[in-house]
């Protein structure tokens, strides 16, 4: 998995616009005089998640973008 800037995001790219996960990724960061690290540690869930994305919300994302705080992880470039 890779991290990478978001530059462009479709509703089109998510596939039937839905997922489930049975894990997330648990965030941390360390911080130090020379160096920022941000950790991704995956974690079971009690129950299962549902995630469904609507075109409104593709709208809002891409509102977003241009300030260049949005990230995505990426497997095989998708």
């Amino acid at each position: 998995m890779e991290i990478k800037k978001l530059s462009k995001y479709s509703i089109d790219s998510l596939g039937d616009y839905s997922y489930t996960s049975r894990f997330k990724y648990q965030v941390s960061k360390t911080i130090d005089e020379n160096e920022l690290s941000i950790t991704l540690k995956k974690v079971p869930l009690e129950k299962e998640y549902n995630k469904s994305y609507t075109t409104d919300q593709s709208d809002r994302y891409n509102l977003l973008l241009p300030m260049g705080y949005s990230f995505g992880a990426y497997e095989d470039d998708n």
